[in-house]
């Protein structure tokens, strides 16, 4: 059964059950994608990954997750950077995004890790900066927390968007260490 809302100028369809309770889906409706990598650290003060935008859609980043692990235990300080041109150079692998429904197209966002840093694009500006943790690296199993950086947007607020594939979002360190990291991004 369906009944109209009225409010606002507009009126809205909504579903309900026998008993009137309005029936919400909390599943998302946008293409949505994942890429998660580890990699050596490219260096110090240096580009370890990239998302890049596309030229046919819109990337919207929603959540990086992280941690980081070291050969001796450090402070390092994290940071996401918005760039309007790619860097360049350096050595990378690039990473499919994998769609979280197998039946939608393959990403057009390209993610790159690297093991040896790029030369660095134009800097927008930086979108945050943390310090974290990085523990020992051995054989042995240890307890890293994973640090979720969530960029959908509250109240109202826009998600992080590259309109283009000149524009690119970096994560860099303060010094080599082990990555591990997830980006979730929606393509629009």
């Amino acid at each position: 059964m369906s009944v109209i809302i009225k409010g606002g100028g507009n009126n809205v369809l909504a579903d309900v059950d026998s008993v009137g309770n309005m029936m919400v889906t909390l599943e998302g409706q946008k293409v949505t994608y994942r890429v998660s990598s580890g990699n050596g650290g490219a260096g110090s003060l240096g580009i370890a990954s990239l998302l890049i935008g596309s030229s046919t859609k819109k990337v919207k980043l929603i959540r990086i997750e992280f941690n980081c692990n070291a050969a001796a235990s450090a402070l390092v300080q994290v940071a996401i950077n918005k760039y309007s041109t790619t860097p360049s150079g350096g050595t990378s692998t690039t990473i499919a995004g994998v769609p979280n429904d197998s039946s939608d197209a393959a990403a057009s966002a390209v993610y790159k890790s690297y093991t040896v840093n790029p030369t660095a694009g134009t800097l927008v500006g930086p979108m945050g900066t943390w310090v974290v943790a990085a523990p020992i690296n051995s054989t042995a199993a240890f307890s890293n927390p994973v640090n979720v950086i969530n960029f959908s947007g509250g109240a109202g607020e826009k998600p992080i968007t590259l309109n283009n594939a000149n524009e690119c979002i970096g994560i860099t360190l303060s010094q080599a260490v082990f990555l591990n990291i997830t980006l979730v991004w929606t393509e629009e």
